[in-house]
């Protein structure tokens, strides 16, 4: 999980329904309120990933 984005999944290894199943997973076990220290971009929180992150905002509409 990234500000604003998710992990490639078309990299060699890479698992699309996995991330997206580890990410619901997060969304699921975490408040909003959780800061996110993601290995790329800025810090920030679930609940404003839940907000603004086209790809969170996607995968809640399942």
């Amino acid at each position: 999980l990234f500000e604003g984005s998710v992990g490639r999944d078309d990299l060699p290894g890479g698992d699309g329904p996995t991330l997206m199943r580890s990410i619901a997973m997060l969304l699921d076990t975490f408040d909003d309120d959780t800061t996110v220290y993601p290995g790329h971009m800025g810090i920030t929180t679930l609940g404003a990933e839940r907000a603004t992150n086209p790809f969170l905002i996607e995968l809640s509409r399942r």
